[in-house]
């Protein structure tokens, strides 16, 4: 799980507590407390009125921001004002340890209301928890600074502890991350330069930004690569399914039920370039044909699979791969016939024995969890239009 996308959900909390510290670097503690406490306050109407629900983190911090400094205030004494931000420390410290302890549901829910734009399966929690490991301890150390500073050192040399520091400890992290991801991509190159003749890949980022490239063999070997991956659900007008599976061969029997398509981007190929020529190599359905038919896939869905761990989300006897996977739908009247699917079996499956079929004929568990994705996704986004 990118630890960048954990940040910034939750880094803006921080604001009103920088606002502070600069508006009370030139017009004293009141004046600086007052502005936080707008910069608060008008961070959470507009989280509110955004994503029409309130961000729980921002009120937790405009909170303890206005208590700390009232305290402050009318005692006299600024030492409970500048314990503040360990408190809060503590506070999203306690509360990634409790998701850490808590049945990996809780903290999958809350990560998928956090970052926006990307589904979570369950294969991508234990890269979740071990970013938010790494947070929590960046958390306990900053805030035991933060409380030495209080202590020890001038009011200015506390703004920085407290604040701008933060901000640094995590940079640190992130561009260790980026190393990491770079001196991987490195060694990918060069094995690249090794492997002439074979099919190179992209090595995206978790945003679909490209980052290098590697071997086919490379890329499907290795959980530290994460490459683009086009999953494709083909359904008819009367919403019957259209799975395949591969042949036996002398390695492994037949595979399981799966979707009409999962294909590599190759490198050098958009989305659309590499959906158009699965279709066309795999299923016989040209460009033509679905436009004679008026039809055209849809991307629905975006999420990550991590080759090191299997379908449950146990370690995997036998790491592969991690993809960054679009799940397409094509709803399309110009089904492929049962022996035009590029080598695989193919058949279509009546929605209405779906359920029995699953019991009958071992459809995938990565369908099943992708099938059960969608649906949900669509019933979210239909209530949403309902609002």
């Amino acid at each position: 799980m990118n630890l960048s996308r954990i940040l910034k959900a939750l880094l803006p909390s921080f604001v009103p507590l920088l606002v502070y510290v600069l508006a009370e670097a030139f017009f004293g503690q009141a004046i600086g407390l007052y502005v936080g406490l707008a910069t608060g306050g008008l961070e959470f109407l507009i989280l509110l009125v955004k994503d029409r629900r309130p961000d729980p983190f921002v009120a937790v911090d405009t909170a303890l921001l206005g208590l700390a400094g009232a305290i402050s205030l009318l005692s006299g004494n600024a030492i409970f004002f500048k314990l503040k931000p360990a408190v809060i420390e503590l506070v999203f410290g306690a509360s990634f340890g409790l998701f850490l302890v808590l049945p990996p549901r809780y903290l999958q829910a809350w990560l998928a209301r956090q970052l926006k734009g990307i589904d979570l399966p369950d294969t991508a929690l234990p890269a979740m928890r071990r970013n938010l490991g790494l947070m929590l301890g960046i958390l306990a150390f900053h805030a035991l600074l933060t409380v030495w500073a209080a202590l020890a050192l001038s009011t200015e040399a506390w703004g920085f502890v407290s604040g701008v520091l933060l901000y640094i400890l995590f940079g640190i992290l992130l561009g260790t991350e980026y190393l990491v991801a770079r001196l991987r991509t490195r060694k990918a190159r060069a094995l690249a330069g090794a492997a002439r003749g074979e099919d190179l890949l992209p090595v995206v980022d978790e945003e679909g930004k490209i980052i290098g490239q590697a071997p086919a063999r490379l890329c499907r070997a290795d959980p530290g690569l994460l490459r683009p991956v086009i999953r494709l659900i083909l359904v008819d007008a009367e919403g019957r399914l259209w799975l395949r599976r591969s042949p036996a061969t002398a390695e492994a029997e037949a595979s399981a039920w799966d979707a009409a398509l999962s294909v590599d981007v190759r490198l050098g190929e958009d989305l659309d370039a590499a959906l158009a020529r699965s279709l066309r190599e795999s299923l016989g359905l040209t460009s033509l044909v679905l436009e004679a038919s008026g039809s055209k896939a849809q991307a629905m869905l975006r999420y990550r699979r991590d080759g090191a761990l299997d379908e449950a989300g146990q370690p995997a006897s036998t790491p592969t791969g991690s993809e960054l996977v679009f799940l397409f739908v094509l709803s399309t009247s110009a089904l492929p016939r049962p022996d035009a699917a590029g080598g695989s079996e193919g058949r279509i499956f009546p929605p209405l024995d779906f359920g029995l079929e699953v019991e009958a004929s071992r459809v995938s568990p990565r369908f099943l969890k992708e099938y059960e994705m969608l649906v949900r996704a669509t019933r979210e986004s239909q209530d949403k239009s309902t609002i």
